[in-house]
């Protein structure tokens, strides 16, 4: 499959980004996965959509959270999308930009056991707080 990757800040106000991910946004079973705290944009993400054609099937943030540091955000992938490396393409997409923003360490956590194993290849882990795992990465 051919995915088409763009970003989107939310300074452009660009509607069609809301459009995208509002149906995620509002999914229980979506953060459901994604954890307790709620998905939200400002004008600090950087946001990565993923689609096949016009069906959203993907999609990730990042931001600075001050200067050399950088976050890793959410980041979802449609379930029946999953298992075909899009979810390395979107944090590549993000480490890119991250880079490209300056950062010198990025941050991360999660909860999810598959996402674990994919962050800890690359990532050291911090610790523990709960169910969650974080995870630091010097660029």
């Amino acid at each position: 499959e051919v995915f088409c990757m763009f970003t989107i800040r939310k300074a452009t106000r660009d509607p069609a980004f809301y459009a995208d991910l509002c149906p995620f946004l509002l999914s229980k079973a979506v953060h459901g996965e994604l954890g307790e705290d709620p998905v939200f944009d400002d004008d600090r993400f950087t946001w990565f959509i993923a689609k096949v054609g016009d069906e959203v099937v993907g999609w990730s943030a990042c931001f600075m959270k001050s200067v050399g540091a950088g976050v890793l955000a959410w980041s979802y992938v449609v379930p029946g999308h999953r298992r075909k490396g899009l979810w390395r393409q979107l944090l590549q997409l993000r480490l890119d930009s991250l880079r490209e923003q300056g950062a010198k360490t990025v941050t991360a956590c999660t909860k999810n056991p598959a996402l674990k194993g994919v962050l800890g290849s690359s990532f050291v882990k911090t610790n523990d707080r709960g169910s969650w795992t974080f995870y630091s990465k010097s660029m």
